[in-house]
C-alpha cells in the first residue's frame, strides 16, 4: 500500500493520543470530542463510536476509524476501547484513557491478502486536558510515561503464535507538550512535544520452523518535536495538487539527543550483526504549494558491522552528517528552485576499508602527495584571496614552500586549545588531522613567529597548539592568504573562530577594491 497515505492518516490520529493548553474559556465534552472526530473526518478517516453520558463524564466506546487507500484496492481500520471526556466544572475538559487500553488494527488489501494487530498502548501519570472555544482549542498533556506493546498477530487468516513469534515493545518517559486547534477557512494546528528516554526492541523468530531470527534495540536520552500543520475542510490523498492550492501544508522539526542502536539478523548460517550511536540528529521537512523539503543532519555517528558475508568488520565515523533536499510540487511557467546536498564531515574508515579503494597505497592521505592541489594553490596565490581550512591548510603552507610531517599522535576532536598569537586569545577548536606544517621550512626566520619564504614574502606562524606547539595557522604579510589548521565551521566555541570568516570577507573586499591584503 501507498506508504505515505497511511503514516499521514496515523500521524493525524496522533495528536488525540499524545497530546492536544488552556484558554481560560468555556467548552463542554461533547465539543472536545466532536473536535477531534471532525479532525479525524477531514483527515480521510471514517468514524463509528457508541456514545453515552452519565453525570458529568461523556463515555466514547467501541471507536472503529476506517482508512481507505483506492489505488491499492485496501483498507487500514482501527478499533479501541472506552475512554472518557470529563466536564471540570471550569469550563474545561478531562480526556481520560484507561491505565491500558486496547488498540486493534486491521490492514486489509486484494484477495487474502491483510493483516490483523493487536496492540496495547499503556500509560502511567497520563494528564489530557483541553480548554478554550470549540473553533479555537487548546490541549496540554503530560505522562510519566507511554508504552505501545505488540499483543496479537494475525496474517492472512492465520493466527500467529506470539510466545514462539516474539515481540515488539516502544517506550516513551516524561512526555510533555501542548497541541493547538484552531478551525477556519483551514483547519491550523500547532504543536510541540518534548520526552525523557526513548526505547524500542523488536525480537523476532520465523514462525514458520526456519533458523531466521531478527533483533532491533535502541533508543535515546530524549526527543523533541515542534510543528504546525494546515489541512482543508476535507483530505483527498488522490488529488494531492489539489489539496496543496487549498492550503494543505506542513512544517515540521524533529530531533533527538544520544541515540543508539544495535541489531542482529540470522537467516540459516548467515548472521550480521552491528551497532550504531550518535550524539545528536533531526529532521525538518516542510511540504507546501511552493515546496517540498526535506533536511537531516546528524552529529557524532559511529558504526560498526560484521557478519559471514562480509570479509572482515566494518567500522566508519563522521563527525557531521547531513542530506537536505527541496524540489518544487506544482507546474508553473516560473523557473523554480531545486536542491540537493550531501555533508559527511570528518568522515574515517578502518584501514582494512581503506585498502579495499586503494589497495596499492595510490591515493593521498600525506597532503604532500596532493600535487594538483598544490599546485593549484601555489596559482592562486597573489591572484585572489586565499583561506585554507584543515587540509587546506597544509595545502597553502606546501605552496608557500613549507613542508608538512607526520604528528607522533593525530589531533581529534573538540576542546583542542589553540593560542592566537597576535594577541594572545585562547581558541577552544575542533581537529581532526594526522599531519601539520613545519615552520621552520617556510624559510629564514626574521622575528619570533614569522619567515621569509623564496617568494611570496614574509608569512607568520599566526596560531599555535598549545598542547604540543603544532603550527595551527599561516597569514601572509605581502600576498592575501591566511589559513587554520582546525574547523572554524565547526563552531566549537562555538563563536571562538568567527572570526575568520569575517577576515575573509573583509580580505576579500579590500582585494577587489585595490587595497593591500
Amino acid at each position: 500500500m501507498t506508504s505515505w497515505k497511511i503514516t499521514a492518516a496515523a500521524a493525524a490520529a496522533l495528536p488525540f493520543f499524545i497530546g492536544a493548553s488552556p484558554a481560560l474559556a468555556d467548552v463542554t465534552a461533547e465539543q472536545v470530542w466532536a473536535d477531534w472526530r471532525d479532525y479525524m473526518t477531514s483527515a480521510g478517516y471514517e468514524i463509528r463510536a457508541e456514545e453515552s453520558r452519565s453525570g458529568d463524564t461523556l463515555t466514547v466506546s467501541d471507536l472503529v476509524m476506517t482508512f481507505d487507500i483506492p489505488e491499492e484496492d485496501g483498507t487500514v481500520t482501527m478499533t479501541m476501547g472506552a475512554f472518557d471526556f470529563v466536564d471540570k466544572g471550569d469550563g474545561t475538559v478531562s480526556i481520560v484513557l484507561p491505565p491500558d487500553l486496547p488498540i486493534g488494527v486491521t490492514v486489509d488489501g486484494p484477495g487474502d491478502e491483510g493483516a490483523d494487530i493487536g496492540l496495547n498502548y499503556a500509560t502511567k501519570g497520563m494528564s489530557i486536558n483541553a480548554s478554550g472555544v470549540p473553533d479555537d482549542l487548546t490541549y496540554t498533556y503530560s505522562a510519566a510515561m507511554l508504552a505501545i506493546t505488540l499483543e496479537e498477530l494475525s496474517v492472512e487468516g492465520e493466527t500467529v503464535d506470539m510466545e514462539a513469534f516474539g515481540s515488539a515493545a516502544l517506550e516513551i518517559a516524561d512526555l510533555a507538550g501542548s497541541t493547538k486547534m484552531q478551525v477556519g477557512e483551514l483547519r491550523n494546528s500547532t504543536q510541540k512535544l518534548t520526552t525523557g528516554k526513548v526505547s524500542y526492541e523488536m525480537d523476532f523468530t520465523d514462525p514458520e520452523g526456519s533458523e531466521g531470527h531478527f533483533v532491533l534495540r535502541g533508543g535515546a536520552d530524549g526527543m523533541d518535536f515542534r510543528g504546525s500543520f494546515a489541512m482543508p475542510e476535507t483530505l483527498d490523498t488522490e488529488e494531492m495538487a489539489k489539496m496543496l492550492r487549498q492550503g494543505f501544508s506542513v512544517d515540521a522539526t524533529f530531533g533527538y539527543e544520544n541515540g543508539a542502536s544495535e541489531f542482529n539478523f540470522k537467516d540459516g548460517d548467515e548472521v550480521v550483526q552491528g551497532a550504531s550511536s550518535s550524539e545528536a540528529g533531526g529532521l525538518e521537512v516542510v511540504m507546501n504549494e511552493d515546496r517540498l523539503s526535506y533536511d537531516v543532519s546528524g552529529t557524532g555517528m559511529q558504526m560498526q558491522m560484521a557478519g559471514t558475508e562480509l570479509p572482515f568488520p566494518v567500522e566508519f565515523s563522521m563527525q557531521e552528517t547531513g542530506f537536505n533536499f527541496a524540489m518544487p510540487v506544482t507546474a508553473t511557467e516560473e523557473v523554480q528552485d531545486f536542491a540537493f546536498g550531501l555533508t559527511l564531515r570528518e568522515f574515517t574508515m578502518s584501514d582494512l576499508i581503506w585498502g579495499i579503494f586503494d589497495p596499492k597505497g595510490q591515493l593521498p592521505r600525506d597532503p604532500a602527495t596532493v600535487a594538483q592541489g598544490i599546485a593549484t594553490v601555489r596559482d592562486l596565490l597573489g591572484e585572489v584571496p586565499v583561506f585554507g581550512i584543515c587540509l587546506g591548510s597544509q595545502l597553502v603552507g606546501h605552496a608557500l614552500g613549507a613542508d608538512t610531517y607526520k604528528l607522533t599522535f593525530g589531533h581529534r576532536g573538540v576542546n583542542q586549545p589553540v593560542l592566537r598569537r597576535e594577541d594572545g586569545v585562547v581558541e577552544i577548536t575542533s581537529h581532526n588531522h594526522g599531519f601539520a606544517v613545519r615552520a621552520s621550512t617556510l624559510g629564514e626566520q626574521v622575528d619570533d613567529r614569522a619567515f621569509a619564504t623564496a617568494d611570496h614574502g614574509v608569512v607568520e606562524v599566526s596560531h599555535i597548539n598549545l598542547n604540543d606547539d603544532v603550527v595551527e595557522g599561516l597569514a601572509a604579510r605581502e600576498v592575501p592568504v591566511f589559513s587554520v589548521q582546525y574547523h572554524p565551521e565547526a563552531a566549537p566555541g562555538p563563536s571562538d573562530a568567527r572570526y575568520l570568516f569575517q577576515r575573509f570577507s573583509a580580505l576579500m573586499q579590500r582585494t577587489t577594491t585595490g587595497g593591500r591584503a
